[in-house]
């Protein structure tokens, strides 16, 4: 079922905003709602070449795995992605043109989700240090972990947890995960990624070092409770 507002939504022309490994980054004109159209492969090799990395680590089933995990985040995890539609293959669409960069493209054409615009959580956490609210700090990582153990309890987990950028919160106010190309599903899965406790070793712990010390501390320990109680 396609909502209502969606045609409203799309109607709208969108401007591009930025762009990450799998897709190029779009946001409406009313600054509420974003499109990410799908990288190819060789795009995604370029955007790994941008920063740096190894481009032949971007494969084939890479791009599979992104679409398989796309498509779980839209059917599983649609209250904590703020996802509103997903147009991968020949799903019925709301209207026939998007607007994109002052282009019309025919939705035909195009592989795309629609998301919830959000404020990111380094740009929550950097404006409450700005203003010394310690308690409203604490709320973010609060809610950042209550995010986790709300996907895990679904058996569903990613492999990058990097909620500084990845995490935000949506037009409900409501912390949501933007990045829904890393989703997996299973017991197994989750358990390797408890195993290997990456909250507590990826860059947005190193971030979060870095910017709010005194926090690492209060981090740690909703890590270890949230791991313990996963364990248990």
């Amino acid at each position: 079922m396609i909502p209502t507002q969606l045609a409203d939504i799309l109607s709208q022309p969108f401007t591009y905003l930025t762009e990450g490994l799998q897709t190029f980054v779009y946001i409406s004109k009313d600054g509420n709602y974003v499109l990410k159209t799908f990288k190819n492969l060789e795009q995604s090799k370029e955007q790994f070449l941008k920063w740096g990395l190894n481009p032949d680590e971007v494969t084939e089933d890479l791009i599979a795995d992104s679409e398989r995990s796309y498509r779980l985040a839209f059917e599983k995890l649609k209250d904590e992605t703020a996802l509103l539609y997903i147009h991968i293959s020949n799903e019925d669409a709301p209207i026939q043109k998007i607007t994109l960069d002052g282009r019309e493209y025919k939705v035909t054409d195009l592989q795309f989700i629609v998301q919830e615009k959000v404020e990111l959580v380094r740009d929550r956490i950097k404006k409450l240090t700005s203003e010394g609210d310690t308690t409203g700090i604490h709320k973010v990582i609060d809610d950042i972990f209550y995010l986790i153990n709300s996907i895990w309890g679904k058996h569903i987990t990613e492999d990058t947890f990097n909620w500084d950028h990845n995490y935000g919160y949506a037009l409900s106010g409501k912390l949501i995960q933007i990045d829904v190309g890393t989703f997996y599903e299973g017991e197994k899965y989750l358990k390797e990624e408890i195993a290997a406790r990456k909250l507590l070793q990826n860059v947005s712990y190193s971030w979060l070092g870095e910017n709010l010390p005194n926090e690492v501390n209060y981090f740690q320990k909703k890590a270890e409770n949230l791991y313990n109680k996963s364990i248990s």
